[in-house]
């Protein structure tokens, strides 16, 4: 069996992963211990989030070809 995506899709795809990075990692930050680990942490929160809105960019300037 073979799975067909269209480009909207797999962006799609790309953003909820993305999202749910972010959640993953801003869950981990709240019950942190040591402001260090926490800091690292939200960082990954934020390379999370900017990954996201790059996939939105993409997904923007792109879906319309497809």
């Amino acid at each position: 069996m073979e799975l067909q995506f269209n480009m909207g899709e797999v962006f799609d795809l790309a953003i909820e992963l993305e999202r749910n990075g972010a959640e993953f990692y801003r869950n981990f930050a709240e019950h942190a211990v040591g402001s260090k680990a926490r800091k690292q942490l939200l960082e990954l929160v934020k390379m999370e989030e900017e990954h996201r809105n790059h996939f939105l960019h993409l997904k923007q300037e792109n879906t319309d070809e497809y």
